[in-house]
C-alpha cells in the first residue's frame, strides 16, 4: 500500500527562480522541486500550498506536477466580507483540517507552526521551524508576537512526533528549554543564478547590493552608515537594496531620513521586491554584496549572491556561523552585526584591488555543500521514521573545511 503525505507549504512560485518572498516561502519552492528532481516515486505527495501574494485568479488551483505529485493552490488570505473578522489563522486552520480529514494522509509535514496545529485524524506530524520566538523572526507588535512567537509553536510543537528546524540556534533552544528533542535539517540550496554573465566592464560606478525586506533585523541602516563612510572618497559608490520596502513603514522612513540627512539620496536605491530577471540583472551589474543581518535561521540570501560569482561581505550569523572557518579558509570575508567599520575597511579593500570575483574554491563549495538530493533523502527519512520506528534518518552532510 502507497503511502501518502501532505505537505503544507507557503509557495509564491511553483518553480525557484520566478519569485519568491524568502525565508519559507524559498525553502519551500526547493522543497518542491526536490520533490520533482529526485523523490521516491512510490511515495504519494499532495501539497496545500499557500500563496503569500495573494494573486491567485481563483482559489483551489489543482496542478499534477508528477505522477506522484498533486497541489492544492490557495492564496494565503481568502477572507471577503464578513469573513475578514475571522483572524486570518484560523481563517486556514479551518481549511487545513477539512483537507486531512479529506484526504486522509499518513503523514503531515508542516513548513509553518501555524498550520496544522491540532491533530484531525491519525496521521503521524512532522513540523519544520523555520523561526522560533525572536530567532529568525521580526517583531510585529505585542499580541502578534504572543500568538507567533509563543502560543502557535508551543501547541504546534506539542502536537507534532517529529520537530526539524534549519537553524542550530533553534535546535539548541528547544533542547535547552526541554521543549523537544529536534533534528537539524539544513536548508537546501539551488544555485539559480550561477549562469548569470556579469557585466561590470566600463561601469562608471561601484554598485553594492543587499538583499532582504527592509526591517530592523536586515541592519539596512548599516549599509547606509557605511555608505556615509565611504562616499566622500568614493561618490561613485552606490547601494541597492532589493527587499520588500514599504515607504510609510516606520523604519522604511528612518531609512528615507538617514540617507536625506546625510546626502546619500542620489547614492542609496530602494528597488522593492524584484522578479528573478530583474534581480539576475542586478546581480550582473552587483561588484560587491552585502547582508548585514543581525540574525539568519540559516542565510540563503548571500550564498544566492555568491553562486552568481558576487563577492560577498556577509556578517557571522547563521549558517556563517556554524561553519565560519569553512567559508573563512575559501576567501568569504565575515564580520561582527553592526561593526560598520570592519565592513567599511573590508568594501574599500576589494575597491582598492578591484577584487570584484569569488574564488573558485568558494564557488564550488557553496554550489554543492547544500545538495537538494541530500534535503530530500533526509527529509523522505523523516516520513519513513514516522511510519516505522525501523527507518533512521541519515547523518547531515559534512560541511567542514575537510568536507570538499
Amino acid at each position: 500500500m502507497r503511502t501518502k503525505i501532505l505537505i503544507l507549504m507557503e509557495l509564491s512560485a511553483l518553480e525557484p527562480d520566478i519569485r519568491s518572498f524568502g525565508g519559507v516561502d524559498s525553502v519551500c519552492q526547493m522543497h518542491l522541486e526536490g520533490l520533482r528532481r529526485h523523490g521516491d516515486p512510490e511515495v504519494d505527495y499532495v501539497i496545500l500550498g499557500f500563496n503569500p501574494a495573494n494573486d491567485l485568479a481563483s482559489n483551489g488551483e489543482v496542478h499534477a506536477l508528477a505522477p506522484n505529485i498533486e497541489l492544492h493552490w490557495y492564496n494565503y488570505d481568502r477572507r471577503a466580507g464578513l469573513g475578514r473578522l475571522v483572524p486570518n489563522v484560523a481563517f486556514n486552520e479551518c481549511l487545513v483540517r477539512r483537507f486531512i480529514k479529506r484526504q486522509r494522509p499518513d503523514v503531515i509535514h508542516s513548513h509553518n507552526p501555524a498550520w496544522g496545529i491540532f491533530r484531525y485524524c491519525d496521521a503521524r506530524k512532522v513540523l519544520t521551524l523555520h523561526s522560533y520566538q525572536e530567532i529568525g523572526r521580526t517583531s510585529v507588535g505585542l499580541l502578534n508576537d504572543l500568538l507567533y512567537e509563543r502560543l502557535l509553536p508551543a501547541k504546534s510543537i506539542g502536537a507534532a512526533d517529529t520537530v526539524s528546524s534549519v537553524s542550530r540556534e533553534i535546535v539548541d533552544q528547544l533542547d535547552r528549554g526541554h521543549r523537544t528533542r529536534a533534528i537539524h535539517l539544513p536548508n537546501p540550496f539551488i544555485a539559480g543564478y550561477s549562469g548569470i554573465r556579469r557585466n561590470l566592464g566600463g561601469l562608471p560606478d561601484v554598485n553594492l547590493l543587499m538583499i532582504g525586506n527592509a526591517v530592523p533585523l536586515k541592519r539596512i541602516l548599516d549599509g547606509l552608515e557605511v555608505m556615509r563612510r565611504l562616499k566622500p572618497r568614493h561618490p561613485n559608490l552606490h547601494l541597492y537594496v532589493a527587499g520588500r520596502y514599504i515607504p510609510d513603514d516606520l523604519y522604511c522612513r528612518s531609512l528615507q531620513d538617514y540617507a536625506l540627512r546625510n546626502g546619500l539620496t542620489d547614492n542609496v536605491h530602494f528597488l522593492g521586491r524584484l522578479d528573478a530577471a530583474s534581480l539576475g540583472h542586478r546581480l550582473s551589474e552587483t561588484h560587491i554584496g552585502l547582508s548585514l543581518s543581525e540574525s539568519e535561521s540559516f542565510g540563503l540570501a548571500p550564498l544566492e549572491m555568491m553562486a552568481a560569482g558576487v563577492p560577498t561581505i556577509t556578517t557571522g550569523v547563521g549558517v556563517f556561523r556554524w561553519h565560519k572557518n569553512a567559508f573563512q579558509a575559501r576567501g568569504l570575508d565575515i564580520v561582527r552585526p553592526g561593526d560598520t567599520t570592519a565592513i567599511a575597511n573590508a568594501i574599500e579593500a576589494r575597491i582598492r584591488d578591484h577584487a570584484y570575483t569569488v574564488s573558485a574554491e568558494l564557488s564550488a563549495y557553496v554550489k554543492t555543500a547544500f545538495s537538494l538530493r541530500d534535503y530530500v533523502v533526509r527529509t523522505e527519512a523523516l516520513y519513513r521514521r514516522s511510519v516505522s520506528s525501523r527507518a533512521s534518518v541519515p547523518r547531515a552532510v559534512d560541511l567542514s573545511e575537510h568536507a570538499l
